[in-house]
């Protein structure tokens, strides 16, 4: 299977309203995203863990293994969205009326209610039209349009950092060097924020803290989970309680809610 990509350094529409994910939410599996029982000359093979495999490979030659030539990946828009991961995409647009797609190259992650689907394939062709073919397990067809996405607030509010910085100071550099992001990141997140529309951040307000603050409760909460408590207590020289209040602050741009 090929791995969602982990967090490790680095909104919200739904039926005319603002939503927002709250601590615990998750999304119904019988809601994952597939393609159908084939797709692209490529049957089924299997589905696990939210994860639908199309087609057969071939392992090269002293290879222990290969990827399927389709694979489709679900996971709640809380633990995978844009500001969660290490990556930024190279290109963000709306899909499907209301669908969010960041195309990182090697995949595609579309970001519908509360969920995003991420998209490998072994032909690129193919991955851009399982965009259009997504639909969940208990629609027939793919529908027209799906809906905008629902992230966490934790997300939301990093996107009114630089929408707000942008307002007053007009110059993507300048902000940049006010928010401690670099200029590429400033771009993504005004893109994003601009494509979600002006009413999915109405009602969220700018971190007090620094970018730079958040980033390390990032930090903290990501070994904490890879190393244990014990060892990150050591290392940050905090306490487990503090630890803890770093995660809580930062769900939803860890990879992990």
């Amino acid at each position: 299977m090929r791995p969602i990509v982990a967090t490790v350094a680095l909104a919200a529409i739904l039926a005319g309203a603002v939503a927002t994910w709250a601590s615990g939410d998750e999304a119904s599996s019988s809601e994952d995203y597939w393609l159908g029982p084939s797709f692209g000359g490529h049957a089924l093979d299997e589905t696990s863990g939210g994860s639908s495999f199309y087609g057969d490979c071939e392992p090269p030659p002293g290879e222990g293994g290969c990827g399927a030539p389709i694979e489709v990946q679900n996971a709640t828009t809380c633990a995978r969205n844009p500001l969660a991961i290490d990556l930024l995409p190279r290109r963000v647009s709306r899909v499907r009326g209301g669908g969010l797609a960041a195309d990182y190259g090697e995949m595609i992650d579309v970001g519908t209610g509360r969920r995003t689907v991420t998209i490998f394939a072994d032909e690129r062709g193919l991955m851009v039209k399982a965009v259009r073919a997504l639909r969940t397990r208990s629609q027939e067809v793919p529908p027209q349009r799906l809906t905008r996405p629902v992230h966490p607030k934790a997300a939301l509010a990093e996107l009114r950092r630089v929408v707000s910085a942008q307002r007053r100071l007009k110059n993507s550099r300048v902000v940049a060097r006010a928010t401690g992001l670099s200029r590429r990141a400033v771009r993504f997140r005004l893109r994003v924020a601009g494509l979600l529309g002006p009413d999915a951040l109405r009602g969220i307000r700018a971190p007090r803290r620094s970018w730079k603050a958040v980033e390390r409760d990032r930090q903290i909460a990501i070994q904490a989970r890879e190393l244990g408590v014990e060892v990150t207590a050591r290392q940050f020289g905090i306490s487990a309680a503090q630890i803890r209040a770093a995660t809580r602050r930062v769900r939803g741009l860890i990879g992990r809610c």
